[in-house]
């Protein structure tokens, strides 16, 4: 099933799932989000609404100073890393999970 809206100016939007993983999850305080994005969107779009929804510590853990995704931090779309992709300016299609995960700590000494 297809979920599409319109947008106040009356382009479609479309549903994208995120999935919050580790630190990203203890922010949010919820495993998961459904929302309603346009349907042109991008995955810099969905990361920054979903920075903005969380606050300024959830963006700080996401983007680096200029704005670019940190290089520890991995977003998949669908189960496919975006840097295999076009980063953060793959299109997103609806009902499509977008998944972020902080970085993968330990390792032996």
């Amino acid at each position: 099933m297809v979920m599409l809206g319109l947008t106040v100016d009356g382009s479609e939007t479309v549903q994208v799932t995120v999935e919050y993983f580790l630190t990203f999850r203890e922010q949010a305080g919820k495993k998961s989000d459904i929302l309603e994005i346009g349907e042109e969107a991008t995955v810099r779009d969905i990361l920054d609404q979903v920075a903005t929804r969380y606050g300024e510590g959830f963006r700080d853990a996401l983007f680096d100073r200029g704005e670019n995704l940190r290089e520890y931090v991995r977003v998949l779309v669908d189960g496919r890393d975006v840097q295999g992709l076009s980063g953060l300016s793959t299109g997103l299609r609806s009902n499509c999970i977008v998944s972020i995960f902080p970085p993968a700590g330990g390792g032996a000494k």
